[in-house]
C-alpha cells in the first residue's frame, strides 16, 4: 500500500508540476486577474484578489442595509486593496513573514511594497492531504488597472506574478 502511494504521489506531481496556470484569468467581485508569472512550485502557490473602492462601497452598502444601518465609508481604504493568498504544504512556509508583494505600475515602476507580518496558518486536511494557508492585505497607493502584482516566497525563493485587469 506505501508503495502505491509513493507511486501515486510522484505520478500526480508529475502532472502536476507540468501545468501552469500562466495566462488564465480569476475574476472576484467584477475584478480580473491574470496570472503573468507561474514557477510551477507543486508544493505552494499564491493568487492575488483585486477589490477597488467601488466594490468596497457596495459591499459596505449590502453590510448596512442587512443590519438596517447607514454605510459608513470613512473606514474603506481609497486607493482599495489586494488580498494575497497562499497556500503551502507546511504551517512554517504559510507563514506571511516570509512572503512579500511588490506591486509596479503599468510602466513598470514599483509603486508599493510590502512584507508579510509573523501570523499563524489555518489548514485544510482533504483526503488525508493537508494544505496550510494565509492571507495579507496590501492597502494600494494611488493607482489604476492594469498593474502588475508579485508575490515572493523567501523560503522557496519563487515568485508568482499576476496582472490586474480590472472591470
Amino acid at each position: 500500500m506505501k508503495l502505491f502511494s509513493l507511486i501515486l504521489t510522484m505520478v500526480l506531481a508529475l502532472v502536476l508540476a507540468s501545468c501552469s496556470n500562466l495566462g488564465s484569468v480569476r475574476t472576484v467581485n467584477g475584478n480580473r486577474v491574470e496570472v503573468i508569472e507561474d514557477p510551477k512550485d507543486f508544493g505552494s502557490i499564491a493568487y492575488v484578489e483585486y477589490f477597488d473602492y467601488e466594490t468596497l462601497k457596495a459591499r459596505e452598502r449590502k453590510r448596512a442595509d442587512l443590519a438596517f444601518e447607514e454605510p459608513d465609508y470613512s473606514n474603506l481604504l481609497p486607493n482599495g486593496y489586494i488580498l494575497v493568498s497562499v497556500k503551502t504544504p507546511t504551517i512554517g512556509s504559510a507563514n506571511t513573514k516570509y512572503w512579500r508583494v511588490v506591486v509596479k505600475d503599468k510602466s513598470g515602476e514599483v509603486v508599493k511594497r510590502y512584507q508579510g507580518k509573523n501570523s499563524i496558518a489555518d489548514h485544510q486536511t482533504t483526503n488525508g492531504v493537508t494544505v496550510w494557508f494565509n492571507t495579507m492585505v496590501v492597502a494600494l497607493p494611488e493607482i489604476t488597472p492594469p498593474f502588475d502584482v508579485y508575490v515572493v516566497s523567501d523560503l522557496v525563493e519563487k515568485r508568482w506574478g499576476a496582472r490586474v485587469l480590472g472591470k
